[in-house]
């Protein structure tokens, strides 16, 4: 009972991780339900699933495996993703900094359709990385609120650009 437990905290855990805002390099699931497991290898035990979104700064690197730290009550689980379900956020991107205009609450979405659901809610001013130069409605972003590092969406018109960064 307590895997299946802990296995659906990390399902259904909201779009985190523990990643400080920062130049760190990052990882981003882009695959639903992607297996935790407890060594590098498909043999390996699943210890739970992460959910597509989530954000989070590699420990280690090899042999197509990426070592995750997550919160579990209080301590580390330490664990490996395939990196075949994973997207490297390594500064290829443009950055725009922004923030969150003047409203009380922006709604943080879980892809680029306005009515997908709503993975968090950012208060007015949260600093904001807006990613790539899309000229589209809904604009894929990194912030942190609470401590916790969040990938989403967020509509253009609810963020003010203060400065873009060029791709290195």
């Amino acid at each position: 009972m307590r895997g299946v437990r802990r296995g659906l905290c990390l399902l259904l855990a909201p779009l985190f991780s523990l990643a400080l805002l920062g130049s760190e390099e990052l990882f981003l699931v882009t695959a639903e339900g992607v297996n935790l497991r407890r060594g590098p290898g498909v043999e390996t035990p699943v210890i739970g699933r992460v959910s597509r979104g989530m954000v989070f700064a590699p420990q280690e690197e090899g042999g197509g495996w990426v070592k995750v730290v997550f919160p579990d009550k209080g301590k580390n689980l330490e664990g490996y993703l395939f990196e075949d379900y994973l997207q490297r956020l390594d500064g290829s991107l443009p950055l725009t900094a922004a923030k969150v205009k003047a409203i009380p609450w922006a709604r943080i979405h879980l892809d680029e359709r306005k009515d997908s659901p709503v993975v968090a809610l950012f208060p007015e001013g949260t600093p904001v990385q807006l990613l790539g130069t899309d000229d589209k409605e809904m604009l894929p972003l990194l912030g942190e609120v609470g401590g916790y590092r969040w990938f989403g969406f967020i509509h253009r018109d609810l963020v003010e650009p203060t400065l873009t960064l060029e791709a290195q």
